[in-house]
């Protein structure tokens, strides 16, 4: 009998957590409200929630397409930590602060980690069976209370503020504004990629207005806005006092100098306001003016082994230089014999022009053969040394040159004159394509 009265008892209870909705059906309080919803209604999480909205993620806490489990600190906890985050660090942090999925209490305890939504972790444990969250600088967050259920997720309520680790550098630069030309430009290329991973980089960054001044890059070739990309990135991690103290080499594989004062001409670059910014992979600076990217004739003039090759060049009429050695940006063939921007020059060393003009001295000074000694060593298209993989076959106006790759990754081209040479380095890229050094002139060309 009385556990039949307090049965009965327990009937209005329910009943009247379980009113009815507008539309009939059983309405609970806590399941009925979105997070977004939750955290407006908690007298302790006003600054939490003003971070939300502030980071513009009111919306997606409101909706019903994603699950969320947030960890949210009180106001205490955020007046504590003194924050003052622009609208992309409150988008950071409260990312940081937001897992995927509803996970209560009773599961969360069992993680060793947690992904946030931000795309980063921190970990979980156990202290006096309290569940403890830390960060990457080792600041540590006790959930106080929980399992706050809401129709799209639950909040959990934590007491301190963690810190999100940095974003990557593309990230970085999308979060602090004025870099969406730059970067929708990356996003073309292979570059994008490249610079999520572990690094360390610097990007020097062109502001709005540097891209813009270069005008409209819709018709221009990928492969070139790669090399324009690539001309903007530095292996290692340097501050802007360190820009200026050398001469560095871009992953375009160009000297790039930040002074104002040294050679090549082309490469100085001025530094912007917005400099210093710290990544998880590198840093990232504002440029208020783009990198230019050089063309394969200017390049070859520049560096000391190619000389030669850029001096010949320079020997040829105008127009066999234009159809040879495209400098515009995504020009197109003259004629469909002869290959456009970009290109790939497979460029004889100044040793090698030595040795093959020892045998054919009168070739120097023949501008036709001369021509068709260049028309070998142009091919279409943009091949890196990463495409120059074992049967890879690249054509030019005189024929097909076939790669050879060996398991040490010693590359070899070869014609179907039977003509052949060693890349020996490359991956220098240009306004019109990229250059490679080659040890041997591939050429059956004779002076009459």
């Amino acid at each position: 009998m009385t556990r039949s009265i307090r049965y009965l008892l327990l009937v209005p209870a329910l009943l009247g957590l379980a009113c009815d909705a507008d539309d009939g059906r059983p309405s609970y309080p806590s399941f009925d409200q979105s997070i977004l919803q939750v955290l407006e209604s908690r007298n302790d999480l006003k600054a939490f929630t003003a971070l939300v909205k502030r980071g513009g993620l009111g919306e997606a806490f409101e909706g019903t397409q994603a699950n969320f489990t947030v960890f949210a600190p009180t106001d205490d906890a955020i007046a504590a930590a003194q924050l003052n985050d622009t609208a992309a660090e409150a988008n950071s942090r409260v990312r940081f602060l937001a897992v995927g999925g509803k996970q209560m209490l009773n599961l969360v305890r069992y993680q060793d980690s947690l992904k946030t939504i931000k795309g980063t972790t921190f970990q979980v444990s156990l202290v006096n069976d309290k569940i403890v969250l830390t960060d990457h600088l080792g600041n540590q967050a006790t959930v106080t209370a929980g399992d706050l259920q809401a129709s799209n997720g639950v909040v959990h309520i934590i007491d301190r503020v963690l810190v999100p680790p940095p974003d990557e550098v593309l990230e970085e630069l999308a979060q602090r504004g004025g870099f969406e030309r730059f970067l929708e430009a990356a996003q073309r290329t292979a570059a994008n990629a490249a610079l999520y991973e572990a690094g360390p980089f610097t990007v020097v960054a062109p502001n709005n207005a540097a891209m813009n001044a270069l005008g409209d890059l819709k018709e221009v070739s990928d492969d070139v806005i790669e090399n324009l990309v690539y001309q903007h990135v530095f292996d290692g991690s340097f501050q802007e006092a360190e820009l200026g103290a050398e001469l560095r080499v871009s992953k375009a594989t160009l000297p790039v100098s930040f002074t104002g004062t040294a050679s090549p001409a082309w490469n100085l670059a001025v530094v912007g306001d917005d400099v210093d910014l710290i990544a998880m992979n590198g840093y990232a600076h504002e440029l208020d003016a783009v990198i230019a990217l050089p063309t394969t004739v200017e390049v070859t003039k520049q560096v000391p082994a190619l000389k030669m090759f850029g001096e010949l060049s320079e020997s040829l009429e105008a127009d066999d230089a234009k159809i040879l050695l495209p400098d515009t940006f995504g020009e197109a063939a003259v004629d469909d014999a002869k290959p456009a921007a970009p290109i790939t020059v497979f460029a004889p060393t100044k040793a090698a022009f030595d040795t093959f003009f020892g045998f054919v001295p009168a070739v120097e000074s023949d501008e036709d053969k001369l021509a068709d000694v260049f028309a070998q060593h142009v091919a279409a298209g943009q091949a890196t040394l990463a495409d120059l993989v074992d049967g890879a076959e690249l054509y030019t106006s005189s024929g097909t040159i076939t790669v050879a790759r060996d398991e040490l990754g010693t590359i070899t081209i070869a014609d179907t004159q039977g003509n052949s040479a060693q890349v020996l380095s490359g991956d220098i890229r240009t306004k019109n394509g990229i250059i490679h050094l080659i040890d041997h002139v591939m050429s059956s060309t004779v002076a009459d």
